[in-house]
């Protein structure tokens, strides 16, 4: 005889309510009121550990026999495989022989562009080269100043076009002293900030 019905329709309902909220914290976790619900076959039977956790990995299966004839089977086998791997190596190489493989033909080295090049987004040429990477970022600086504070495009478009230099010069920036580096994302994140606030 059920002594409190209300409160366990009410905590059944709990139960589903905090599993439909909270799927990803209880992970499939059950009350222990559903468990007793559940028939006896579905629940899951505890199973007998070993006391040596090898036991649990099976031994590799491996056909031992004094059969001579079962010896000679597998004698057979073996040459079968490797007549077959001999067909085909037999096969690629003349296949090899009939390829004709040509000439490599030296490309001339491509021109290396000498010093740190300042990019554009969109733009073939870069806007200035400099001999050390301490130039190359007073005048990455500069550029970034300057398109922050174009005063005739909006400030998200400044934004974006902040974001398409930062992306554009990203290799040259790899090289740059992780110490240096902090300057240009802290520079980078003031004025993304300072645009944020005038939209």
């Amino acid at each position: 005889m059920v002594s409190h019905p209300k409160r366990m329709m009410q905590m059944r309902a709990r139960g589903f309510a905090l599993r439909d909220a909270f799927p990803d914290v209880l992970k499939g976790m059950i009350t222990a009121e559903e468990a007793q619900d559940y028939p006896e076959e579905a629940k899951p039977r505890p199973v007998a550990k070993p006391a040596n956790p090898l036991d649990l990995v099976a031994a590799p299966m491996i056909e031992r026999s004094d059969n001579p004839a079962v010896i000679e089977e597998v004698f057979a086998k073996d040459q079968e495989v490797d007549a077959v791997n001999e067909l085909v190596a037999h096969a690629m190489a003349d296949a090899m022989e009939v390829v004709d493989i040509p000439e490599v033909i030296e490309q001339p080295a491509p021109v290396a562009t000498v010093g740190f090049a300042v990019l554009l987004p969109g733009k073939d040429k870069p806007l200035s080269t400099h001999a050390t990477i301490e130039e190359w970022q007073d005048a990455y600086e500069d550029v970034a100043d300057k398109t922050a504070r174009a005063g005739k495009v909006l400030p998200r478009d400044r934004m974006t076009k902040l974001k398409e230099l930062r992306e554009v010069n990203e290799p040259t920036l790899a090289k740059v002293e992780m110490l240096k580096r902090i300057r240009h994302t802290a520079a980078y994140s003031k004025r993304l900030g300072a645009l944020g606030a005038a939209q």
